[in-house]
């Protein structure tokens, strides 16, 4: 090594000369992680300014890169990937039974503060309200129950509009619909206004049979919309029916049903 220094015109003591500095990487990432572990929704900028006003006069790229190699970088949430919906002609059905609207809606008992769920099914043409149905839960499968319950009474439509919730887009309801050779028309994402008329429908709904009272059982509220139901259909003028009421619609206007052509 002398010999290397001659040669080239070194001093040895810069050569043999070893770092006094303190390697402070070991305590800055234990400040990290712990300062981290108490406030967990501190992202690194939180965190290096706090260091600051502990005295500590670290580098701030030294710091940032101890801090990425620590693995302490906040996650974002994992959104919901939505879905992608091609726009489509969303007028209503001309002919009865042909085009059936369908939606959820929410409400809460009085009592336990239990969530009661009510699928609600109308008619396009006629405005006729088909199903008004109660339940704390109302899964795919039985979605698929109380549609072929439907249209065993009703008849066959030639499709389904909704939107785009889990029951909605299921297995059960897909394949349920592909058997029946019925059509699924779903509105895009964002867009209640595709599915407007159950959309009014749920508005009425609420303002006339839900909102006015509490309810304690699931049973009480399915009560009260079966009276609602009965008022809707039979009683209620509907300005878009000529303010007709939806029986009397369909009662003068029987002509306009749709038949269902065996493929």
């Amino acid at each position: 090594m002398r010999r290397c220094c001659r040669v080239l015109g070194l001093r040895r003591e810069s050569v043999y000369y070893k770092s006094k500095r303190i390697n402070e990487d070991v305590e800055i990432v234990h400040l990290l992680k712990s300062k981290a572990c108490e406030e967990v929704t501190w992202g690194f900028r939180l965190l290096y300014y706090w260091c600051r006003n502990q005295g500590k006069n670290w580098n701030k790229k030294r710091v940032y890169r101890l801090y990425k190699a620590s693995n302490l970088h906040l996650r974002s949430p994992q959104t919901r990937k939505r879905v992608k919906r091609e726009a489509m002609n969303f007028t209503p059905a001309e002919q009865i039974n042909k085009g059936w609207s369908m939606d959820f809606l929410s409400d809460v008992l009085k009592g336990d503060q239990a969530r009661v769920r009510i699928l609600n099914v109308i008619d396009e043409c006629s405005r006729k309200v088909l199903l008004a149905y109660a339940s704390k839960s109302i899964k795919a499968r039985k979605l698929v129950k109380l549609l072929e319950e439907l249209i065993a009474q009703k008849g066959q439509p030639a499709y389904f509009r909704c939107d785009n919730g889990p029951e909605f887009i299921s297995k059960e309801l897909r394949e349920f619909a592909k058997k029946h050779q019925i059509e699924i028309k779903f509105s895009q994402p964002g867009k209640p206004t595709q599915n407007a008329l159950v959309e009014r429908l749920n508005g009425t709904q609420r303002k006339e049979c839900l909102n006015p009272r509490y309810f304690k059982t699931v049973q009480e509220v399915q009560r009260h919309l079966d009276k609602w139901w009965n008022s809707y259909n039979f009683d209620r003028p509907h300005s878009a029916l000529g303010y007709l009421t939806p029986q009397q619609f369909i009662d003068k206007n029987q002509n306009l049903y749709f038949k269902v052509v065996a493929a």
